[in-house]
């Protein structure tokens, strides 16, 4: 029984005639084809290039391609599909369902770019593969395809599918700014894990997100913990450019839970010496129970540099304390602050 991407193949160079003969191209595609396989580098890009005129009529013959066993093949190949575009879209879809080559089907979308958006509903079932390096190419191909994919990949943050969890909001982070509107209005959702996984992905787009720094700051407020864990850690990812949520990650230092006191502490300390209003109640921080927590504030403190020189008589106290990390970040805190100050 052959597979509908099997079929497909068969019914194209039957459409195209016989096997491949199209404008009696038959031979000069299957030449090609063994042309990409020349050790010359020039060679090799001489033939992509005369695949991707060929066009469509050569997609069936590239495809199959996808199966050679030689890296620097495939990665041709690829590109020769990547260059002829939407036109190899419906094939490359199939073909992900092809356990030895959908890895490259992948790569090859990628490539082709917002062009593939037809591809994005099946990029997205391909984040919830087990094998891992599909999984990262999947990722790395809506990332490419760039805004096309943000409304299908916001409503998978939704799903509470282990792999989705990381992947999801790794495509978007590599959308990049972008996706950072739809971001911002899924912050507002009922949905826990949704605004718990936007607020990661706005994490990993960084500082190309600081639009969505007043709707983080909001989001410290939510009822689910995990969401302001992640939006702490979203605002910290942005760094200096969501120095106006300083005011917020100060109530945060005095959070019942460790893990919130000591995002906020690290937070402060990638906003850096913006956070410079910090300083008091990192200092306070110091003498946390949680040696995790007194780690965090000394090492913002050393990030925040000399405008944290009132923390000295802290931080030399600190070199006393009974944890061995605490006691290093105060020790770097201090070869900052004094650093700069002298």
């Amino acid at each position: 029984m052959y597979s509908k991407f099997m079929q497909y193949l068969f019914f194209s160079m039957f459409l195209f005639g016989g096997f491949f003969t199209v404008h009696g191209q038959e031979k000069n595609i299957t030449d090609l084809i063994q042309a990409i396989k020349d050790q010359d580098l020039d060679v090799q890009e001489n033939t992509v290039q005369s695949l991707v005129k060929i066009g469509k009529e050569a997609v069936p013959a590239l495809i199959l391609s996808l199966k050679d066993q030689n890296d620097n093949v495939r990665l041709r190949v690829t590109e020769a599909l990547g260059k002829i575009g939407k036109e190899a879209v419906p094939a490359l879809v199939l073909a992900l369902q092809e356990q030895d080559i959908r890895t490259s089907a992948a790569k090859a979308l990628g490539e082709i770019g917002p062009e593939a958006k037809d591809a994005v509903p099946a990029l997205i079932l391909a984040l919830k593969d087990e094998a891992n390096y599909f999984r990262r190419s999947a990722t790395e191909a809506l990332g490419k395809i760039g805004k096309e994919a943000v409304p299908a990949l916001i409503l998978a943050l939704k799903d509470k599918d282990k792999y989705f969890l990381w992947n999801v909001p790794e495509a978007l982070g590599k959308i990049g700014k972008e996706a950072v509107p739809a971001l911002i209005q899924a912050l507002k959702d009922q949905n826990a894990t949704l605004r718990t996984n936007s607020a990661y992905a706005l994490g990993k787009i960084g500082t190309e997100a600081k639009e969505a720094v007043p709707a983080l700051i909001l989001a410290l407020k939510d009822q689910d913990q995990t969401v302001r864990r992640y939006a702490i850690h979203a605002l910290g990812k942005i760094g200096t450019e969501a120095k106006e949520a300083v005011p917020a990650l100060i109530l945060a230092l005095e959070n019942k839970s460790s893990s919130i006191r000591g995002g906020a502490a690290d937070a402060l300390g990638k906003i850096g010496p913006e956070a410079k209003k910090a300083v008091p109640a990192l200092i306070l921080t110091l003498d946390n129970k949680n040696p995790s927590v007194r780690a965090a504030a000394a090492d913002a403190l050393g990030q925040i540099g000399p405008e944290a020189k009132q923390a000295v008589p802290a931080l030399i106290f600190v070199l006393k304390d009974q944890d061995q990390t605490v006691r290093g970040k105060a020790a770097d805190a201090l070869e900052k602050i004094k650093k700069n100050v002298l």
